[in-house]
């Protein structure tokens, strides 16, 4: 800082007398007073001062607008990582919960088929048992039937009748016509009669007196007082 302490002091007549050289007025800018020379510099220091803080000024704002770009910046990137740390998040759920579907309808589909494959499995199970059941019944009907149809044939033939046949007719002299089934009616066999209409024996033929075995039947059963019913039973029979 310039000081002007020796030029600020006060005056003295005797050695303060101004004394004017012609020769240095004549100089111009070299005779400058020096009060003017500390004057310039102050002014021009003055203004280097101010040009300095001026330009820290304007460095601090241009800082702190950098700061306040960079800080937009990162919160604008810390939104966007944000966004797509949600965006993957909801993919992934979404993908997972795709994947869930897949596997639950796969589970009800697998699960369906198998009930499906139980059903049909049973329902041949139960139908192999069936045919098993048939096939045996009719085995056993077929083999009862053939039991049968030997005694029919043993009793026709023990009684007169020509080769077995339970509906040939016997023919003779003095008792007229009859059949197989009439003559096990006549004798009161419960058991022959019923094997002869399970046969399949005509129960509408009629003798030479023009009666069906459950005429005869009915007649005889008259006479021995309900003896008859269970004959009459298996002729009345629909089958």
């Amino acid at each position: 800082m310039f000081a002007c302490k020796e030029y600020c002091t006060g005056s003295d007549p005797t050695s303060d007398t101004v004394k004017v050289n012609p020769a240095l007025l004549a100089g111009g800018k070299e005779n400058v007073q020096p009060q003017d020379v500390a004057r310039n510099a102050h002014e021009e220091q003055k203004a280097k001062d101010q040009e300095e803080r001026r330009r820290a000024e304007e460095k601090i704002l241009q800082q702190q607008k950098e700061d306040e770009r960079r800080q937009v910046e990162e919160q604008a990137r810390k939104r966007r990582a944000e966004e797509e740390t949600k965006r993957q998040a909801a993919e992934r759920e979404a993908a997972e919960a795709a994947e869930r579907a897949v596997q639950d309808a796969a589970a009800a589909a697998a699960a369906s088929a198998q009930q499906e494959q139980q059903r049909l499995e049973e329902e041949r199970i139960a139908e192999e048992k069936a045919c098993q059941e048939r096939e045996a019944a009719e085995s056993a009907k077929a083999a009862d039937e053939l039991v049968a149809r030997e005694k029919v044939q043993t009793w026709c033939k023990a009684n007169g009748f020509k080769e077995g046949d339970m509906n040939s007719c016997k023919k003779s002299f003095l008792r007229g016509s009859k059949f197989p089934l009439h003559e096990a009616v006549a004798k009161n066999n419960e058991e022959m009669v019923g094997l002869m209409v399970r046969l399949g024996a005509d129960k509408g033929l009629k003798n030479s007196k023009g009666q069906t075995p459950e005429d005869l039947a009915t007649q005889m059963n008259k006479k021995a007082s309900g003896s008859m019913d269970a004959v009459i039973a298996h002729l009345t029979n629909s089958q």
